[in-house]
């Protein structure tokens, strides 16, 4: 574990390390999620999300080097190309986030980047959970349980954001490509065996983001 962990608070570190052990790869992220689905202390969440921001942004992501966070790498591929390509959008959109400077053209990129996102998340997740569900995927609830979170964490930042405390905008680059990067590593790596072109929904992103919100008002 990296040197900022080690030095973290007793509370922080009692509370993420025994998520850490089941993971396959550290992600603090995805801890803050993990710890939150626990139904742990509020204040004890809302006390690691907020050393995981502050500090994770002054080192390297658990080993990535900072230059690379947004980068989709060979070990990220799941092996079809369709759930390859929405990972991709994502880091990609992550980036644009991180370089668009401060001032208006970033709140107007921060804005669209939020509307686009939530449209990521419905049809992505929902590509992947067809493809679980279409080849009896065993662990398809944990992964929906996984999903669940992040979708409402995207949501209460959207409207947050949208409710005028553009601040919370700034944590979405690193919060999506941490997120991502454990969150393929650890989940989506274990359905790799599992899925084939045949259980896989290749329609654009657009077309499963309105299937998901359909299914979403029923």
């Amino acid at each position: 574990m990296c040197e900022m962990f080690s030095s973290a608070p007793t509370a922080i570190k009692s509370a993420l390390t025994p998520i850490l052990a089941t993971m396959g790869s550290p992600n603090m992220v995805a801890c803050c999620d993990e710890l939150e689905s626990q139904r742990a202390d509020h204040r004890l969440v809302s006390q690691v999300r907020q050393w995981v921001n502050d500090t994770c942004r002054q080192c390297d992501v658990c080993g990535v080097p900072a230059s690379e966070v947004f980068d989709f790498t060979a070990d990220m591929s799941v092996g079809n190309e369709s759930i390859d390509s929405d990972h991709r959008a994502f880091f990609d959109l992550a980036r644009l986030l991180h370089e668009t400077p401060p001032g208006p053209e970033h709140g107007q990129v921060a804005l669209s980047a939020i509307g686009i996102l939530e449209e990521y998340v419905m049809g992505h997740f929902l590509r992947e959970e067809k493809a679980m569900r279409a080849v009896r995927y065993p662990r398809l609830a944990q992964h929906r349980h996984r999903h669940e979170i992040f979708r409402g964490r995207i949501k209460a930042i959207a409207e947050v954001y949208r409710l005028g405390t553009t601040s919370v905008a700034d944590e979405l680059p690193s919060l999506v490509a941490r997120w991502l990067r454990g969150h393929i590593l650890d989940d989506d790596s274990q359905y790799k065996n599992w899925i084939n072109t045949s259980s896989v929904d290749s329609r654009p992103l657009v077309f499963l983001a309105i299937e998901a919100e359909q299914h979403r008002k029923q």
